[in-house]
Order: C-alpha cells, then sequence, then structure tokens
C-alpha cells in the first residue's frame, strides 16, 4: 500500500510539475500575442497613413 500511495504521489506531483510548464507556456504566448498586436495596430496605422497619402497623390497629379 505504501508503494501504491508513493506512486500515486510522484505521479500528481509529475503531472503538477507539467501543468505548471504548461502555464508558462500560455503565459509566454499571451505576451508574444500582445506584442504582435502592437506591432499589427502600428502596421495598420501606418498603412492609412500611406494609403491616404496616395490618395492625395492622384489627387495632385488629377488637378495638374
Amino acid at each position: 500500500m505504501r508503494w501504491k500511495r508513493f506512486s500515486n504521489e510522484y505521479e500528481n506531483m509529475r503531472l503538477i510539475e507539467q501543468l505548471e510548464r504548461t502555464n508558462q507556456m500560455i503565459s509566454d504566448l499571451n505576451g508574444h500575442v500582445g506584442k504582435l498586436e502592437n506591432i499589427n495596430r502600428n502596421l495598420l496605422g501606418e498603412n492609412e497613413e500611406l494609403r491616404q497619402a496616395a490618395l492625395d497623390g492622384i489627387e495632385i497629379s488629377n488637378v495638374v
């Protein structure tokens, strides 16, 4: 019975460690996703500025 209890406790400890590693990986991925979202927002802003500049250039060329 002691061996069985020890085996169960060891297995539980191993699973808890694995769960902690998985939670850390999820946390790291969430941080990475946050960084990517910031980069995406910046690119969207830059894209809008470039689009507007292109439209302004087209309008100017039409006037000229």
